[in-house]
């Protein structure tokens, strides 16, 4: 193996373990926190409806993804063709330009 091929296959490994890490770090996050519960999910949802329309659309979309159908942000990834951290920072996104609009 020559030094270029070592290089890229360092690379190739290191986005793998850094998308296993991000799996597994949303995984234990929403298992971990009560807005991973459904009765914790619902309530933010039922909160949010007011101010789904002030959303952008990409970021309206994840969220109800995540709130209305409880599906886990490595599925919201795949089912919208998405890179999980682009998930991540539209649900983050979300929640805090909805946190600003029912304070």
């Amino acid at each position: 193996m020559n030094e270029s091929e070592g290089i890229a296959l360092r690379s190739w490994l290191a986005d793998i373990a850094s998308d296993v890490l991000d799996t597994q770090t949303a995984a234990s996050a929403d298992a971990d926190t009560p807005s991973g519960s459904v009765d914790a999910r619902t309530a933010e949802w039922q909160a949010s409806l007011p101010h789904l329309e002030d959303l952008p659309p990409a970021q309206r979309e994840v969220l109800a993804l995540r709130l209305r159908d409880g599906m886990d942000y490595p599925d919201i990834a795949v089912r919208l063709g998405l890179p999980l951290g682009t998930v991540h920072s539209r649900i983050a996104r979300a929640r805090g330009s909805l946190g600003k609009n029912t304070s």
